[in-house]
């Protein structure tokens, strides 16, 4: 069928609504640049604007990581493609590294510490890219135990895009940020400190995400984000992320640098405070928070209510405060029938937040999600809510709209 049928306006809307990292859409946008000339041109930006590549790892010579081409790997098959056809490097905008597990050193071509290794050659090519990341999801790596040229690499790059997703690497150095510009969006697991620091004009971020798969966030990172020769500046900080599986009290310290700017916090932690279990903090100066989403275990439940009272939303304040929306996931525990328990869990201390917040005109919704990990089906939701029901506090939230249920 000939595109003449529809304007090139139309047919720009319809593939715009297409998700190229949705699997169904991407082959949707897929079948489309294979039907004429018109629809391909429309579609490749939107399938070449986000790419992901494999490499493998494995230990060089010297028992430093390295990146590794291979067969299994697509690094070298995507280079030959933007060789073949240059047009196509102009499209991609962010760049995904997915690190398969450690390979072996006879089945690999090339290792990046050979400054042929294809993503070398294929990142000067992407003159448009705004966002790198590394993905793996059952390793990480040493900063000091990866090779050189690897860390060399790592270095440029960051000076070059604006997001940057290095989580992978544990004690990734502050000092690769010192000449960077664009940066604005930073997710890693720790930083590292060294003595060569220099005074430079900082990286102002406007998020930051930090702590995957750590245990705890060690007191290093506070000197990492608050020395004065650091090369990262969070006082304009509007996203913030905590990730790792214990939060302590370090959190409160990192708050402090972006209280005044920060609008969106998320505390995704398997357990709170497990060094302190009765903290003094305070998050009474987040007066410009408009989203609050915390994912953790049901029994961490007291956690929630003490971060809960200490926001100004609970009170009428003469500063302006944000409405805020509330996310609470709680992740199920194998002590419990599930959903059944869900009315003996400490409520009234979170609800009686909540309905201040309320009376004060600072709570805009707040959103519960239970996940099950053993459900073999979806739990229904309006049977979530009956059992819910059975907490009055609960039911009279839910009832004037401030609380929905989703469970799974």
């Amino acid at each position: 069928m000939s595109s003449l049928f529809l304007a090139n306006e139309l047919l720009y809307l319809i593939a715009g609504h297409l998700d190229a990292d949705s699997p169904v859409d991407r082959r949707a946008l897929l079948s489309c640049a294979l039907a004429n000339n018109a629809l391909r041109m429309i579609t490749r930006p939107l399938v070449f604007r986000s790419i992901k590549l494999f490499y493998g790892t494995v230990k060089n010579k010297d028992e430093k990581m390295v990146f590794t081409d291979s067969r299994f790997a697509t690094g070298a098959r995507f280079l030959d493609i933007i060789t073949i056809n240059p047009l196509i490097a102009g499209f991609v905008k962010e760049l995904a590294i997915g690190v398969v597990l450690n390979g072996v050193t006879s089945s690999t071509d090339i290792c990046s510490d050979d400054k042929m290794f294809s993503l070398y050659q294929i990142t000067p090519q992407l003159t448009k890219l705004q966002k790198f990341a590394i993905v793996s999801s059952s390793q990480t790596f040493k900063w000091l135990d990866t090779e050189r040229t690897t860390r060399v690499f790592l270095h440029k790059i960051a000076s070059q895009v604006q997001s940057l997703d290095v989580a992978p690497f544990e004690f990734f150095p502050v000092s690769a940020f010192e000449r960077t510009k664009k940066l604005r969006s930073l997710r890693v697991q720790n930083l590292g400190w060294n003595n060569r620091q220099r005074t430079r004009p900082k990286v102002k971020l406007d998020s930051l995400d930090i702590g995957y798969q750590s245990r705890y966030l060690g007191t290093g990172i506070i000197k990492c984000l608050n020395s004065p020769s650091t090369s990262l500046d969070l006082s304009r900080l509007r996203n913030l992320t905590f990730s790792c599986n214990h939060i302590s009290q370090e959190i409160e310290d990192i708050l402090g640098l972006c209280s005044a700017s920060l609008e969106e916090l998320s505390l995704r932690s398997k357990f709170f405070w497990a060094k302190d279990p009765r903290p003094n903090l305070s998050f009474s100066s987040l007066h410009r928070l408009r989203l609050l989403d915390i994912q953790s275990d049901e029994s961490q439940m007291w956690f929630i209510a003490t971060i809960l009272k200490t926001l100004p939303h609970n009170r009428r304040n003469h500063r302006a405060t944000s409405a805020l929306t509330i996310i609470l996931a709680f992740t199920h525990s194998y002590r419990t029938v599930y959903p059944s328990y869900f009315p003996s869990l400490p409520w009234k201390d979170v609800t009686d937040s909540l309905f201040d917040m309320h009376m004060a005109g600072h709570l805009k919704r707040v959103k519960l999600v239970f996940t099950d990990p053993r459900a073999i089906q979806r739990v229904d939701a309006k049977a979530v809510n009956r059992v819910l029901d059975g907490n009055d506090a609960l039911r009279a939230l839910r009832r004037s709209g401030i609380i929905e249920c989703e469970a799974n």
